[in-house]
């Protein structure tokens, strides 16, 4: 499954693995680098999806006033 097409849901549980990961006392540091990186990754595409969202509740909010 591609970054992109991952729900909220799924890169929370990604990045919070890495997150978990990097508070390990004896992380190699090449590892270290990894989880950074990869939860970098993750924090993007929950942000992503999140200003979607956030986008979608405001067209929603437009439609509802329109409509009144």
């Amino acid at each position: 499954m591609t970054e992109t097409k991952m729900s909220f849901e799924e890169a929370m549980e990604k990045l919070s693995a890495c997150s978990d990961k990097l508070a390990q006392k004896d992380l190699p540091l090449s590892e270290a680098i990894e989880a950074y990186r990869d939860g970098v990754k993750y924090y993007n595409v929950c942000n992503t999806i999140l200003n979607e969202a956030e986008r979608e509740v405001s067209r929603i909010d437009v439609d509802v006033e329109e409509n009144r």
